[in-house]
């Protein structure tokens, strides 16, 4: 029976860890989002500090993460294969439900980054399409511009 409590109290850990995650990557795509419309109206400020605050919930993620590889003996990746049966209260089908939820919001954020990538990539080349036109210019500018006479210089010779 020590077992079977053993093994709630860990799914009941688990189970906080997920909702604890969930809760993140929801921020976390809400951030994509806002990532997202920040680029397209050219706010970098605003894009720097979604960027660094997607940032500090990548390691708030990665330390859940760091808990869930701690748990003893439940791996999340194990958990459809447990029974509902084995444990009571259904502990195990929330924690199915919850990984679903982070997979699906995993799903959204990657659809949005792909854009936001996408995006980021051709304001990229513009930028060098646009440096190039202007280094282009400047060298047919500097070739075609007359340089000015220097007139010729005399001396006085005061001791005279």
């Amino acid at each position: 029976m020590t077992a079977l409590n053993d093994t709630r109290e860990q799914l009941v850990e688990v189970r906080d860890i997920l909702r604890q995650k969930l809760e993140l990557m929801q921020e976390f795509a809400c951030l994509a989002e806002l990532l997202q419309s920040a680029l397209k109206s050219r706010e970098m400020d605003k894009f720097q500090e979604v960027i660094e605050r997607r940032q500090r919930i990548i390691e708030k993620v990665n330390g859940l993460d760091r808990k869930l590889s701690h748990t003893e003996k439940i791996n999340p990746g194990n958990l459809f294969t447990l029974s509902d049966d084995a444990v009571p209260g259904d502990i195990t089908g929330e924690i199915r439900e919850l990984i679903g939820e982070l997979r699906q919001c995993l799903v959204r954020v990657r659809e949005i980054d792909q854009k936001t990538k996408a995006d980021l990539e051709r304001d990229y080349h513009d930028l060098v399409r646009n440096l190039d036109a202007l280094r282009t210019a400047k060298q047919a500018r500097n070739m075609y511009r007359k340089k000015a006479r220097q007139v010729e210089g005399y001396f006085v010779d005061k001791k005279r």
